[in-house]
């Protein structure tokens, strides 16, 4: 089997600044699947070096949702900063 390219479908950047890596896509299939799992260790890596901003990756199975699972993204990410806070806040307090 020849190796081929990974293009995703979209590239979106997030009004809160993250760059997330969309798929649209109506039925799982294997070969997906490996794309999807390499993106994910890619979004990973990229964002532990830390140079390119933060990025996420989204498998989009109803377009119809689209809007309301961003909107899941970034409220998310809101959260995960909310507990780093206080998290730093309740060490540097002790």
């Amino acid at each position: 089997r020849e190796p081929h390219a990974y293009e995703p479908d979209f590239i979106v950047r997030l009004k809160n600044g993250v760059h997330v890596v969309l798929e649209i896509k109506g039925r799982q299939h294997e070969e997906t699947d490996a794309k999807h799992e390499a993106a994910r260790r890619w979004k990973a890596a990229v964002n532990h070096w830390g140079h390119l901003g933060e990025w996420d990756f989204h498998v989009c199975r109803d377009p119809q949702a689209l809007e309301s699972e961003l909107s899941g993204l970034m409220a998310a990410r809101r959260a995960r900063i909310g507990e780093t806070a206080a998290l730093v806040h309740e060490q540097t307090e002790t």
